[in-house]
Parts: C-alpha cells; sequence; structure tokens
C-alpha cells in the first residue's frame, strides 16, 4: 500500500521535512518513489511548497496521506482530504481567525443597522398615522363646537315661542273669566235698581 507521509531532513533542532510517496511497510528514512514537496516549520510564515498536479495523481492511484500530511493539504487547498484526518481539528491561523472575526463583526453591525432601519421606519409610520388622525378630530371639534351654539339657541328660540304661548292663553282665559264675572255681577244688579225705581211710584200711589 503506498502512503504520503513525512521524511525528516536538517541538522539537529533545525529539522526540514520532505513530503513523499512511499511504501507503507518502508523505513521512515528509507527509500521512497516520489517526492512531491517540502514544508520547513521554523521559517514564519511556515514554508509549504506541494505538486499539486503529482498530490492528485498519487491519491488516485491509491496512495493515501497520513494525517499530518492530510491538514497540510488541507490547509493548503487541496480537497478530499477531510477522510484521512482524525480526532484533530485543524486550528485556523491568526490571520484566518482575524477575518472571521471581522466578518462576525460586520455581520453583527449589519444586522444592527437594519433592526435601527426598522426601527425608525416603524417609528416614522406611527407618527404619520397620528398626525393624518389629528386633523380629522379637530374637524369634528370644530364641527361639533360649530352645531351646538345654533342648536342651543334655536332650543331657546322655541322654548321662548312656547312659553309666550302659554302665557298668552292664560292671559286670555283669565280676561275671559273677568269679563263673565262682571256681566254675571250685572245681571244680579239690575232686579234691585228696577224695584229701587217702581218703590217711589207705588208710595205715592199708596199716598193718593
Amino acid at each position: 500500500m503506498l502512503t504520503i507521509r513525512l521524511q525528516r531532513a536538517g541538522r539537529k533542532k533545525s529539522p526540514f521535512y520532505r513530503i513523499v510517496v512511499a511504501e507503507h511497510s518502508a523505513p521512515i528514512k528509507g527509500r521512497f518513489i516520489e517526492r512531491v514537496g517540502h514544508m520547513n516549520p521554523l521559517s514564519k510564515p511556515r514554508e509549504v511548497v506541494l505538486n499539486d498536479e503529482r498530490v492528485q495523481y498519487w491519491m488516485s492511484v491509491g496512495a493515501q496521506p497520513s494525517q499530518t500530511v492530510a491538514r497540510v493539504l488541507s490547509s493548503n487547498g487541496i480537497t478530499g482530504v477531510e477522510k484521512y484526518i482524525k480526532g484533530r481539528v485543524m486550528k485556523p491561523s491568526k490571520t484566518e481567525e482575524r477575518a472571521a472575526e471581522a466578518a462576525k463583526k460586520a455581520e453583527e453591525a449589519a444586522q444592527k443597522a437594519a433592526e435601527e432601519k426598522a426601527a425608525a421606519d416603524a417609528a416614522a409610520k406611527q407618527a404619520a398615522s397620528e398626525a393624518a388622525a389629528e386633523p380629522v378630530a379637530d374637524l369634528e371639534t370644530e364641527e361639533t363646537a360649530t352645531e351646538t351654539p345654533e342648536q342651543t339657541e334655536e332650543i331657546s328660540a322655541e322654548t321662548a315661542e312656547e312659553v309666550a304661548a302659554e302665557t298668552a292663553e292664560e292671559t286670555k282665559t283669565e280676561e275671559e273669566v273677568s269679563q263673565a264675572d262682571v256681566e254675571t255681577d250685572s245681571s244680579e244688579a239690575a232686579p234691585a235698581e228696577v224695584t229701587e225705581e217702581t218703590s217711589p211710584e207705588e208710595s205715592e200711589e199708596k199716598k193718593a
């Protein structure tokens, strides 16, 4: 079985790694079939050089990368090696962390701006509704205020006419009653006058 693995080189405390294709059973520092890249972990940033075409070719014919090589390949944009990474998640680089943090802040800022805009639109809509409702209320109040004095004057005029009519009827009734009383008194007094006028004649006749 073929494998893609690291082969250490360099001096003591100055490691340098080759990325090679070799038999799985071959010694770590033994013979290899092909060198497809190298890696210098001490350089800043870490130096990784790969022959992508040859890596893809050897993987297509069955070569399996080790976990370390699979992480290196994945971090350099080669796909299809995730299944060889077991039990360990690659820690993102500082650049990736900064980019992720910046993207998160930008998303939060955009969300906050959208919420503020929505709140401002709602407030403006409510203010417009209240402003549109106020003239109608004022107009109704003015109409009520305009109609009330006229209605009051009409009611007062009608009441005054009714009172005047009732007063006139009462006065007329009183006059009729008074006139009837006067006629009654006159009719009662007439016989007495006649009696008084005839009494002297009768007296003279009696004397004669």
